[in-house]
């Protein structure tokens, strides 16, 4: 109730253009730039309301500054308006099916609209002339349908993909420079480096390097294969793991 005066203030309609009109827009207006200011920034928005004529330059940019932080709202705020009009009046929002949710990259349909991201996406997003559409900055994301089909190795994905800093092309396609990929028939397995060492650490500790070694040939699995093996081919491996045979059975 305190906002709402200021933005029917004349200047102010001026300055910032487009206001909604509607009394019901006018309060959702009022209500998401007093969630969006601070206590500081609601202060001086009053004071204008008190002082216009003095103070309406300086309301104006603030209110301006205030508005511009709708392109942050979250997805679940836009999935909160139910409203085709107010929804249209959040650049981080868009109205489709019937319902209001937060902007994707491939909402916008033009390489200036992608380039600008006036919707706030927070990955960012990138205009691929390969595909000719807007696709997320992720990595992994940004050749989506550069190839044709399901392949995200072809040339082209790697064209794109050598455009992003941060980006490595790979077996697995375009992934972030800090993964490590591994892939095998048509399945791809990717951890951040830190990870791949983590879990190589756990492979490669000795009661594991010891039980895989006991266990290596299939064809002679029996307990006394393996006892056999502790002091022959596995000797290296277990001397400081395994001492005599019953612990062989025990690991």
């Amino acid at each position: 109730s305190i906002l709402l005066p200021v933005v029917l203030a004349k200047p102010l309609e001026d300055e910032l253009g487009s206001i909604m009109r509607s009394p019901q827009q006018l309060v959702q207006f009022a209500k998401e730039t007093a969630e969006l200011a601070t206590p500081q920034e609601r202060e001086m928005l009053t004071k204008a309301l008190l002082e216009r004529r003095e103070a309406a330059p300086q309301a104006m940019k603030l209110l301006g500054e205030v508005r511009a932080r709708r392109s942050r709202r979250l997805s679940s705020d836009c999935q909160g308006i139910d409203n085709e009009t107010l929804c249209a009046s959040c650049d981080a929002c868009e109205w489709s099916f019937w319902s209001c949710s937060a902007k994707s990259c491939s909402s916008y349909k033009t390489e200036t609209e992608c380039c600008g991201n006036a919707g706030g996406v927070e990955d960012g997003c990138f205009w691929s002339s390969q595909a000719g559409q807007c696709n997320n900055m992720a990595c992994d994301q940004i050749t989506t349908r550069a190839c044709e089909g399901w392949d995200d190795t072809c040339d082209e994905a790697k064209q794109v993909c050598g455009m992003v800093e941060g980006c490595t092309f790979g077996p697995c396609g375009c992934r972030d420079s800090s993964m490590e990929c591994t892939k095998s028939d048509n399945s791809c397995m990717c951890m951040d480096s830190d990870g791949m060492g983590a879990a190589l650490a756990i492979l490669s500790c000795p009661v594991m390097d010891c039980a895989m070694c006991l266990k290596q040939d299939p064809s002679s699995s029996s307990l006394e294969a393996m006892q056999a093996r502790r002091t022959g081919a596995c000797d290296a491996k277990c001397k400081d793991v395994v001492h005599c045979d019953d612990e062989v059975e025990c690991l």
